[in-house]
């Protein structure tokens, strides 16, 4: 496996886009689907939380030296604007988690209006969305196994 499909699995337990359960879902399904599976997905699969969970998946990006991406924060960002846009979190919720994550990955002009105020409709958050769609069905369709498969990465070349 390759450290891609770690990025987009710690994305979508970061973001709370997937449960605990559903990342373990994952993990297990992968322990049946494979001869040998990595260790990481076998801890994967027995974590007590979330939090574990993050832990095993970032020691596992560690070890293979993968690091995170250029638009990890984009990514991010558009799995909060799904999660609002299917009812998981209100607007008011979904608002500050994208503040936030612009905030920390230095995006914040590209997600706010002139005033500063979180836009979810402007053209770059289409943008992260679409990252975020991309990432969610790399990671459904289980093509994590193919080396040039490429969703996070930089920015100049996606």
């Amino acid at each position: 496996m390759n450290g891609n499909i770690q990025s987009q699995l710690n994305a979508l337990l970061e973001s709370n886009f997937w449960k605990h359960s559903e990342l373990t879902g994952w993990a297990d399904e992968q322990i049946a689907d494979l001869d040998w599976p990595e260790t990481w997905v076998m801890n994967l699969s027995v974590s007590a939380n979330s939090k574990e969970a993050i832990d095993v998946i970032r020691s596992a990006m560690y070890d293979s030296g993968t690091q995170v991406p250029a638009n990890y924060g984009e990514v991010l960002i558009g799995l909060s604007v799904l999660k609002f846009e299917q009812g998981d979190s209100g607007y008011e919720e979904a608002e500050k988690e994208v503040f936030e994550v612009a905030d920390a990955y230095e995006i914040t002009s590209n997600v706010t209006d002139e005033l500063g105020r979180v836009d979810l409709n402007i053209e770059s958050i289409s943008l992260c969305k679409e990252l975020a769609t991309k990432a969610i069905q790399y990671v459904d369709a289980g093509n994590y196994v193919e080396s040039d498969m490429r969703l996070l990465g930089d920015r100049e070349s996606d």
